[in-house]
């Protein structure tokens, strides 16, 4: 209990910091679950798309009119494809690229470009219905299956095939808990990372070590006190988190899905109280690690998908943003919103993303350990 009052006693010195941080998620979350509007979600409805046309011939005019039945068409600039699929005023971009269809089944065949909302529930109406149009056009061309015009007979076999009734009638919106802990998660690293870096720096000092040794709690036992008060730290963070999730989300956080959102962000809080850890054995100064802290925190949080959706992120970005944890974290949220079958080939990437958390969580503890030995056979 000794060790648990000093480390709480400790924390409670950065109480206006963390209030600070608190209050601004709070602010965040409160207004993204009030303005952050629906997504357009499969039910009997069409959804918005953007549709651009350069082959502009019979056919793809023709595929145009078989989208229609699932979409509604909005006019959108090419500069602002990616700003509508961002804020959700479109949730599929098609664009079907010039001498398209004249070159349908053939070897310099281009495809069609599609970009969509990570996740969308309507989106795959789309890519579904231009693949069976697609599908035909090709069959037919290929085997010249067609007496009269191409696009006469891709409509005849469209109009024959079979009905598909969907028996689920309702799906839940996962939308804005996804940027609820999406958000969370740069509180989790702004928080945590000076905090347990600040305290573990605090009392791995020399002096302070060498008074602990006379003390009636052995070292080992003293570090697994403090390891237990870290965890500790990171659970009652994840749960003022959750109080406020609890009360804008509800409906969506008592679900499935919901639990596996909070697994997540359970596993994102040690493997940051671990990045903590390895940071306090690497550096000794506590004004270094809170500057590391904020550096970190609001670095990553522009480069792995916390403020800039992932999609929106170039290639190279992305690519550098794979070393760091939160990246694997905001694209473990972003698969578990886009959930719709619990096979293991449907999940297999969210496994995965989770394994690699663990493999973080293994370099950042071997980190600590090897460089805590080597200083502990120099300050002997």
């Amino acid at each position: 209990m000794i060790v648990f009052k000093l480390y709480f006693k400790i924390v409670l010195t950065a109480k206006f910091l963390i209030t600070v941080y608190l209050g601004i998620f709070m602010v965040l979350a409160i207004v993204t679950s009030t303005t952050q509007s629906p997504e357009k979600i499969y039910s009997n409805q069409k959804i918005d798309i953007a549709w651009v046309d350069y082959d502009q011939t019979s056919l793809s005019e023709s595929l145009k009119n078989y989208v229609s039945n699932y979409a509604v068409f909005e006019t959108i600039k090419a500069e602002k494809v990616d700003e509508a699929l961002f804020y959700r005023d479109i949730l599929v971009y098609v664009e079907i690229p010039e001498g398209f269809f004249a070159n349908l089944a053939t070897a310099n065949e281009d495809t069609i470009k599609t970009k969509s909302v990570p996740g969308a529930m309507g989106s795959y109406q789309i890519e579904n219905a231009l693949n069976r149009y697609l599908n035909l056009a090709r069959s037919f061309k290929e085997n010249e299956l067609y007496p009269e015009s191409l696009e006469t007979e891709i409509e005849k076999a469209l109009e024959n095939s079979t009905n598909v009734l969907i028996t689920e009638t309702k799906h839940s919106n996962f939308t804005n808990i996804t940027f609820f802990f999406g958000y969370a998660c740069y509180i989790i690293m702004a928080l945590l990372i000076p905090l347990v870096g600040s305290i573990m720096s605090s009392l791995n000092n020399l002096e302070i070590k060498r008074r602990n040794i006379l003390g009636s709690i052995s070292n080992s036992k003293m570090q697994g006190l403090l390891l237990l008060s870290n965890l500790a730290l990171g659970i009652l963070l994840i749960l003022i988190l959750l109080g406020l999730g609890v009360i804008l989300y509800s409906d969506t956080l008592f679900t499935t899905q919901g639990l596996l959102f909070i697994l997540n962000a359970i596993l994102f809080s040690i493997t940051t109280i671990t990045l903590a850890y390895a940071l306090a054995t690497i550096f000794k100064s506590q004004m270094m690690i809170n500057a590391l802290g904020t550096i970190i925190s609001l670095g990553l949080a522009f480069i792995t998908g916390i403020f800039i959706p992932q999609y929106l992120l170039g290639n190279s970005i992305k690519t550098l943003a794979q070393i760091f944890p939160s990246y694997w974290y905001i694209k473990t949220n972003n698969q578990i919103q886009a959930i719709t079958s619990w096979a293991y080939s449907d999940m297999k990437p969210f496994y995965e993303n989770l394994l690699i958390q663990l493999v973080f969580i293994a370099i950042f503890v071997g980190i600590t350990f090897f460089i805590s030995k080597k200083r502990m056979r120099a300050e002997s």
